[in-house]
């Protein structure tokens, strides 16, 4: 991996609290056109209240925006996916 500036990248939300790609796309080329190394999806901010499969799309939409030009650094947690096993576990142990 180069040595350089890899920022964790903010992802814009609109009213509707869905990614605004046109502003991501915007902040992306940005940060390109400025010399980044690569960027960073990590569990911070509003990746957290993000499902499994909405962070799933801001990757695949980041990894279209990049095309190839970057590398792309993603953290992942399971909070969502053990909350939901957990859930089922309890419903079948009746509690």
């Amino acid at each position: 991996m180069n040595r350089g500036v890899y920022p964790v990248i903010q992802t814009p939300l609109d009213n509707q609290d869905q990614i605004d790609v046109v502003v991501f796309e915007k902040e992306i080329n940005w940060l390109i056109e400025a010399g980044v190394k690569g960027l960073v999806l990590a569990m911070v901010s509003e990746v957290m209240r993000f499902s499994a499969a909405e962070r799933r799309n801001q990757w695949q939409i980041v990894l279209r925006i990049l095309d190839g030009r970057l590398p792309l650094i993603v953290s992942e947690q399971l909070k969502n996916e053990i909350d939901l096993i957990f859930n089922e576990l309890l419903k079948v142990v009746g509690k």
